[in-house]
């Protein structure tokens, strides 16, 4: 993908994360909306967050390798599942007052990795997996992260994330055209 495609992407993913990040202004008001049982508001809060998370997800899917089987639905699915567990888990810590919020985000990161442990496989010369485990893991936080309101640095995460699965695909390209 070239440059402008990437920024294009960036543009429209970020800019909504960032108009409603600027609306909404941190307060106790927010947060004890959120406390109250299942409300309209509170739902279509969590659900905005979802899709962005989706979105993201989708979009670092769209960097990473076609040849390993794992795509931009995966991706998405990947992120916008943890996104439903971060709210999930927000809204129940927030409600009944649960101090143990961070052990379901602890459970959801080692299940990925797991998972992410799962596809990783050595032959005679090459580590092959490697990379599209790291990339799960990681879309796993941006999937929290949008569970937990933090649009920009979702946004942002993703961003890397989709650099940093460029930077292979364009060394490989050199490598074949030499």
């Amino acid at each position: 993908m070239t440059i402008k495609k990437v920024l294009g992407i960036l543009l429209l993913v970020f800019l909504p994360s960032l108009l409603f990040a600027l609306q909404t202004k941190p307060n106790l008001n927010e947060y004890s909306t959120l406390m109250s049982g299942s409300d309209t508001r509170t739902e279509l809060v969590y659900v905005f967050r979802l899709v962005i998370a989706t979105v993201l997800g989708a979009m670092i899917g769209l960097f990473h390798h076609r040849e390993q089987g794992i795509g931009p639905l995966m991706y998405a699915a990947i992120a916008s599942s943890s996104a439903v567990f971060g709210a999930a888990m927000l809204h129940g810590s927030l409600s009944l007052n649960n101090p143990y919020f961070m052990s379901g985000i602890t459970g959801l990161v080692t299940g990925i990795g797991f998972i992410g442990g799962s596809i990783i496989f050595r032959n005679e010369q090459r580590l092959m997996g490697m990379i599209t485990a790291i990339t799960m893991w990681g879309t796993v936080a941006v999937g929290l992260s949008c569970a937990l309101g933090m649009h920009i640095i979702a946004a942002f995460s993703a961003l890397i994330i989709s650099i940093f699965n460029l930077i292979p695909q364009q060394l490989q390209k050199k490598q074949l055209q030499e």
